[in-house]
């Protein structure tokens, strides 16, 4: 194993160079295992943040996120080889069989691939618990749930647990096949979706776009705060919110999620319920069908990139932090963000609006979050 020291020099990663896990687990020559292709993926990415980290001082943070999905993913290996496991028959089938696999250590004899597994997931426990100070399995878990996922607001779970008068809930939670429609696929610099419509295929993907997506819940609420009127604000910052409150009227809006495991899921159903009525609303809450989110908030897509973002979501109520996730998800995956639009709450009752400015934006953006945001509030 090669060891590197981080910037602080408080602990030695025991986080093997992915030129080694790539020789210990040979998981570049098999590529009919979707998990272990995701976790090779995310080693690769981790080798890079590592180098960042001792060269530079930079992106700690984002080795700590893949690091936290690397360890998602193992452990998810690890309980789909077991006779136990939650997974479908054929998922297990699948690794139980590429867990047999034989991987050569040299002079050091075979060890199987379920064995390689079982060590990264040791190794990166013992990486996050040094890294977050945590003193055994139980903490680090609760530690990574704060830190990593959203549980609903109070006036979330109310909401969601609002009952119609035959005692039905009136809200809609999404099982993982049916949400799988409104996954976002990021891959060649484009963001595609699912086409809309029933009678779409579901095999087909096309350039993401939320034209006249305008009769939806996080439209009307986003197009509603750009009509206030705030007197506080200096002619130059209303001037922001009208360009912003211009562009959304063309490009549309629509609820958007992102999962622990960095998948994006968007829709134009997002809705209200309404109790006197018995209709069934379509919250943010739907597509984990009421757990945890990384981010949540409104979105908007033109040609395959993203054009405007918030993390406006009363269930969630996400932090500037976790919005920012979401918009290096965007980057990892090579879309162009230069002409992103983000806005921003710190706090139900702040809002703040950064207009497309070839990629400055972001990073004033990102600058603000790591202090305080002073210019541009709405109150």
């Amino acid at each position: 194993m090669s060891f590197y020291r981080s910037p602080d020099k408080k602990y030695r990663s025991v986080m093997p160079s992915y030129a080694e896990w790539d020789r210990l687990s040979g998981a570049t020559d098999d590529n009919n295992i979707p998990l272990l292709q995701y976790i090779n993926k995310r080693m690769y990415e981790h080798s890079i943040y590592a180098r960042m980290v001792t060269q530079h001082g930079k992106m700690e943070a984002e080795r700590l996120c893949c690091l936290i999905q690397i360890w998602y993913a193992a452990r998810m290996y690890i309980k789909s080889y077991s006779k136990t496991g939650t997974f479908s028959r054929n998922m297990r089938s699948a690794i139980r069989a590429d867990g047999f696999k034989k991987i050569s250590l040299g002079d050091q004899g075979h060890v199987t691939r379920i064995e390689v597994i079982e060590a990264l997931e040791s190794l990166v426990t013992q990486e996050l618990m040094l890294m977050t100070g945590t003193a055994n399995q139980d903490e680090l878990k609760t530690k990574i749930k704060q830190a990593e996922v959203l549980q609903l607001t109070s006036d979330g779970r109310k909401t969601d647990n609002a009952t119609a008068k035959d005692g039905r809930l009136l809200r809609t939670y999404l099982s993982k096949n049916e949400r799988a429609k409104y996954q976002v696929l990021l891959e060649n610099g484009v963001a595609r979706i699912h086409p809309r419509g029933t009678d779409a295929d579901p095999l087909t993907w096309v350039a993401a776009s939320t034209r006249g997506s305008n009769d939806n819940a996080c439209y009307k609420d986003i197009s509603a705060l750009t009509l206030k009127s705030h007197l506080e604000l200096d002619e130059e910052s209303q001037e922001v919110w009208r360009d912003f409150r211009t562009k959304i009227l063309g490009w549309g809006l629509e609820g958007y999620v992102m999962t622990h495991s960095r998948k994006l899921f968007v829709s134009n159903a997002h809705k209200g319920g309404d109790k006197a009525k018995d209709i069934d609303g379509f919250f943010h809450s739907a597509y984990t069908a009421g757990d945890g989110v990384v981010c949540s908030g409104s979105i908007a897509f033109e040609n395959g990139k993203p054009v405007a973002i918030t993390n406006l979501s009363g269930h969630y109520h996400p932090s500037p932090q976790q919005l920012d996730r979401v918009i290096r998800l965007f980057e990892m995956a090579g879309i162009p963000t230069r002409d992103l639009n983000i806005l921003v709450n710190r706090d139900p009752e702040r809002h703040h609006v950064y207009t497309s400015n070839g990629g400055r934006q972001i990073q004033q953006f990102r600058n603000d979050i790591g202090g305080s945001m002073h210019s541009r509030f709405m109150h």
